[in-house]
């Protein structure tokens, strides 16, 4: 008796947990479905949204918002580009919990946002100009898998504003040692290594009305080490080491200023800079000092008006932004007194760039959205040496993936980008999705499609148990 009193308790508990709490829907699938632009290689966000979960990727002040809550960005089929693949990069979640109403902790797994797995390019094609590059066993090993990044939060509520606070940290490494049998004795061992340390900071400051300031600094220390070493004496011996480092540095800040019961205006402005210039910090005996010399650098710059409209339940949030992206390359053999430096500098420029999101729910438990990106993009790259000749060219084109003040823009993806999606709640759960604009034509294709279209495309599952 005492135990089915237990089980029929327990049951009551449960139903009233799920009949009154309340779901949080959001998160990266629900800002695809409205019109967003990527922001690096992982997220993409519609910047004139003024709340949702997926700003905890950028403002760690947002936990406070979204404290005794869970969230999965599971990926899956491959709409315009995102997610197309359920692996690490595009698979990433979190989750928070509250101490009262003044303090939440919570955690990001599996989100990286650094650069540190696009070191190994300028690693490799340093140390591919270096005397040890054609002795060198570790070259056919490639790169390390890529990194695996966690992070901490903590956000406190301290009366007129919040603050919040991030700590990341990533690694990956590959090992390898190379024993002759006897009567050899020369061993070789090669080390490929990379980690990266982030820490983040962020504010959210109540203007009164309705209006806020938000604000959000990051700094990523990223670096990937080549390793390698030959026993025994002589040329050709001992332990060489060859590394790329870079300092990442992000700025982001927009200002929801409400007008009125209905409309929200929303500025922002968002900027990424880091520089990587490969060294040589050991060499094998008898090798030749690497003259070769390589610096890339990366700037760029977004900012942007729009704003949020909600007239009951629907809700439209859209603008116009400016984004450019400059990459810079510099390069120098330094084979001889004479020898000049060529620098290649790639431009990319949107303007305008477009993002529109409408959402409405047509049923308790049922939202619809749409969304529309656009961007008119300039792509400019010159060619110059020192004291010397120079080349350069400029093109103009329709772009659907102009980054704001991510590691884009690029230029390779669709000329225009029409959105769809799906929210689902159901108690404190809610599953988030982009759908596929084939589903409406050829009707739901879950289960034993033939055509290779998914419905779903980006989905998002999150789960309210405050």
């Amino acid at each position: 008796m005492t135990r089915k009193l237990t089980l029929l308790l327990s049951l009551l508990v449960l139903a009233s947990s799920v009949m009154f709490a309340q779901a949080k829907p959001g998160g990266i699938a629900r800002e695809l479905a409205m019109g967003a632009s990527r922001i690096d290689r992982n997220i993409a966000v519609n910047p004139f949204i003024v709340m949702d979960p997926s700003w905890l990727l950028a403002n760690p002040a947002f936990l406070l918002k979204y404290s005794d809550y869970a969230w999965f960005d599971i990926a899956g089929g491959a709409v315009n580009g995102y997610g197309g693949e359920n692996v690490y990069g595009n698979q990433f979640g979190g989750t928070s919990f509250s101490f009262g109403k003044e303090l939440s902790v919570g955690a990001i797994l599996s989100y990286d946002a650094s650069v540190t797995n696009s070191l190994w390019t300028p690693l490799n094609t340093y140390i591919a100009h270096s005397t040890r590059a054609a002795a060198n066993p570790a070259a056919g090993q490639g790169t390390p898998r890529a990194i695996e990044v966690f992070e901490l939060l903590a956000a406190f509520d301290m009366g007129g504003f919040q603050i919040g606070a991030g700590l990341s940290y990533g690694w990956s490494n590959q090992d390898f040692t190379n024993s002759p049998a006897p009567p050899a004795t020369n061993s070789s061992d090669g080390s490929l290594a990379a980690h990266m340390l982030g820490i983040r900071g962020g504010i959210r400051m109540d203007l009164g009305g309705g209006s806020a300031f938000e604000g959000a600094v990051a700094a990523r220390m990223d670096k990937a080490t080549d390793k390698y070493s030959i026993g025994g004496a002589g040329n050709g011996t001992g332990s060489s080491e060859y590394g790329a480092s870079t300092t990442e540095l992000e700025v982001t800040a927009r200002l929801p200023l409400h007008m009125s019961k209905r409309f929200t205006l929303v500025p922002y402005a968002a900027m990424r800079t880091y520089s990587i210039e490969p060294t040589e910090d050991g060499r094998l005996v008898g090798q030749a000092e690497t003259k070769y010399s390589l610096k890339e650098s990366i700037l760029s710059l977004a900012f942007g008006v729009g704003g949020e409209v909600k007239v009951k339940e629907f809700l439209l949030a859209g603008g116009v932004s400016f984004a450019t992206r400059r990459d810079k390359t510099e390069t120098n053999p330094n084979a001889t007194a004479t020898d000049k430096t060529t620098t290649v500098t790639s431009t990319i420029t949107a303007v305008p760039v477009f993002n529109l999101g409408v959402e409405y729910p047509v049923l308790e438990w049922l939202t619809i959205r749409g969304g529309y990106y656009r961007a008119i993009a300039n792509i400019g790259s010159k060619t110059a040496v020192d004291a010397g000749a120079s080349n350069e060219t400029n093109l103009t084109v329709g772009n659907s993936s102009v980054s704001i003040c991510g590691y884009g823009p690029t230029a390779n993806d669709e000329n225009g980008l029409m959105t769809l999606g799906v929210g689902l709640k159901f108690g404190a759960f809610a599953l988030d999705a982009t759908v596929s604009e084939q589903a409406l034509r050829r009707g739901l294709g879950m289960i034993g499609a033939q055509d290779n279209v998914n419905t779903f495309g980006y989905a998002t599952l999150s789960y309210c148990f405050e």
